[in-house]
């Protein structure tokens, strides 16, 4: 219930409204021990204003089934790429600015970089932004890069 507690503070207290909600099954989630095991995450579509502006022409459903990506990148927690492009598509437009508060690997910037998305990203652990910069580069002008 943790994350329905933080979403009901931001909407209270900052004035946000859940514009949509997201479900997110994982294919290949975790197996945990002696409880069970957590295969779905919620994607919380937040908006200043009651009103979000979708940008998306098709009929389009709220549950995403993907599989978790491979640690092989370097992070423990790596999102597939097609969480980061479900939201991208459906709401904003190109030359957008996409804000990731918690970047890790990169995978939302790079998402926003192939389709003509702007992005800020912060990120606290260095080797996850250098991670970050070698996932982006070979997409964009060194120039635009961090």
């Amino acid at each position: 219930m943790r994350p329905f507690d933080i979403i009901n503070r931001i909407r209270t207290k900052l004035g946000y409204f859940v514009s949509d909600l997201i479900v997110w099954h994982k294919k290949n989630p975790i197996p945990l021990q002696k409880r069970l095991t957590n295969s779905t995450e919620y994607i919380f579509v937040l908006s200043k204003t009651p009103k979000l502006k979708y940008y998306t022409k098709k009929y389009t459903h709220n549950f995403i089934e993907s599989g978790v990506a491979s640690s092989g990148l370097g992070h423990s927690a790596v999102y597939p790429e097609d969480l980061p492009q479900f939201c991208i598509e459906n709401f904003t437009k190109e030359n957008d600015i996409v804000l990731d508060c918690f970047m890790g690997s990169g995978t939302t910037a790079l998402s926003c970089v192939k389709n003509n998305r702007n992005f800020i990203g912060f990120e606290v652990n260095k080797e996850y932004i250098e991670l970050s910069k070698k996932r982006i580069h070979p997409f964009i002008n060194q120039q635009r890069l961090f």
